[in-house]
């Protein structure tokens, strides 16, 4: 039987509060469906977005957007006051660097506010998510404490992930692991309610996610066995590239010395600059054709293994 369906992301639904969420327009986007006669609301991935704000670039597999929660179903709760949320505007674009430094500010209101380590549904999810909500939280809250940056960046301890670190750090910063917690299951929790609504309305979500999981992730950081990283946990393939980086310095360090002798070195200087760019550009093709092989060996044994489920 044939059916049709509507491409929409999350993030283009209106009244958000600056990006679409999990609010009433949601709701009002699925009666559209449903009188249009349609049979799918097709999304792109739910990923909490990193550098960039892709949702093909997420710092976990698992974790869902906070962006998309909505903040008025926090309202209803009594964890916001109306007068505390952001003026809505009609945008035709999404500030991410706004959102970033206010809508936190935001979550992490309500979050005081609603005393969740007391519910037992939300002591039931992170058990439930145990197997992946512990380590995103945690790195989540180390990246905080770090201003953000890489995990490869990390102190080596947190780094490898030693027993004295991860304990260290789990009673540091306990609350801000709850916080993002509570973030994964107010996200969850407002997502299966719409996902039921759109199910009870004759409309099946689908859509897709990232073929690749990102370096900068939870799932990196939590499983380093199980990608291509050196003994350092540094990426391979960007280790190759530091190294040709190191040469090319070396090169031009050469290059400066031979540029103050005599003009008869100078002329030794063409053939000796003509000799090292043939080498660094044949290094290079090397370096490309071996990553591009690489990833398709990759991506065709990704579809092999394949199996796409649409419900």
């Amino acid at each position: 039987m044939r059916a049709s369906g509507i491409l929409l992301p999350i993030f283009s639904l209106p009244g958000g509060h600056g990006i679409g969420c999990f609010n009433q327009e949601a709701y009002k986007w699925i009666d559209y469906l449903k009188q249009a006669k349609q049979s799918y609301w097709q999304i792109l991935p739910l990923g909490a977005t990193s550098y960039g704000d892709s949702p093909y670039q997420s710092f976990s597999t698992f974790a869902g957007n906070p962006y998309f929660i909505s903040l008025d179903d926090l309202v209803a709760k009594n964890w916001l006051n109306i007068d505390e949320l952001p003026i809505q505007e009609e945008n035709t674009t999404i500030d991410y660097a706004n959102l970033y430094h206010t809508r936190f500010d935001l979550l992490r209101l309500a979050f005081e506010r609603s005393h969740i380590t007391d519910n037992h549904d939300f002591q039931s999810f992170i058990n439930n998510e145990a197997y992946w909500l512990n380590d995103y939280a945690l790195f989540m809250a180390i990246k905080d404490y770090f201003n953000g940056i890489s995990w490869q960046q990390w102190p080596e301890d947190i780094r490898h992930r030693t027993t004295d670190a991860m304990n260290y750090y789990t009673n540091k910063l306990q609350e801000n692991i709850t916080f993002y917690k509570f973030l994964q299951f107010i996200f969850w929790e407002q997502w299966q309610k719409l996902k039921a609504y759109a199910n009870s309305q004759g409309i099946s979500i689908i859509g897709d996610i990232p073929i690749y999981v990102a370096y900068d992730s939870a799932d990196t950081w939590s499983n380093p066995h199980l990608f291509q990283l050196d003994e350092t946990y540094c990426q391979q393939q960007l280790l190759v590239v530091r190294q040709m980086a190191f040469l090319l310095m070396v090169n031009f360090g050469v290059t400066l010395y031979m540029l103050g002798k005599d003009m008869h070195k100078k002329i030794f200087l063409g053939g000796y600059l003509v000799f090292l760019g043939a080498i660094n550009y044949m290094m290079l093709f090397v370096l490309t054709i071996s990553v591009a092989l690489m990833n398709i060996i990759l991506f065709l044994t990704e579809i092999l293994q394949l199996k796409v489920v649409i419900g």
